[in-house]
């Protein structure tokens, strides 16, 4: 004789008020819980597909050196550079050069040197 003698035969309870609710509804009621916070963004952050930095032949490097070292204050180019495991492109002004820590300043973005892939000079008619 168990404990749950009395009420174990007795028929379902249906309410009269009520509708019954599929298991999509009841599935749904629980939806909004996240066990673990943030894990949505890991995931996401998995599948992202980055880019591998290449490093430019000897001759791809001379000739950005030679670039670098002609640009004018305030002219317009077009720098492709490698940050975070992508290449961007930035188009702005050149501001300026520090040597000593071999960086690029356009626009107020600091590249360095070694980050730079391409430059693109924009002539005063375009």
């Amino acid at each position: 004789m168990s404990k749950h003698d009395d009420i174990i035969h007795l028929e379902h309870q249906i309410s009269r008020n009520r509708h019954r609710m599929s298991n999509y509804e009841r599935a749904a009621q629980f939806a909004p819980f996240a066990a673990l916070t943030g894990y949505d963004k890991v995931v996401a952050a998995q599948e992202i597909i980055y880019d591998e930095k290449e490093e430019l032949d000897e001759e791809s490097a001379k000739q950005l050196n030679e670039t670098i070292l002609s640009l004018k204050k305030k002219e317009m180019i077009q720098v492709e550079y490698f940050e975070n495991g992508f290449y961007l492109t930035l188009e702005g002004r050149f501001f300026e050069i520090i040597p000593t820590k071999r960086i690029l300043v356009v626009e107020k973005v600091r590249i360095p040197f070694d980050n730079i892939r391409k430059i693109k000079r924009y002539s005063e008619d375009e």
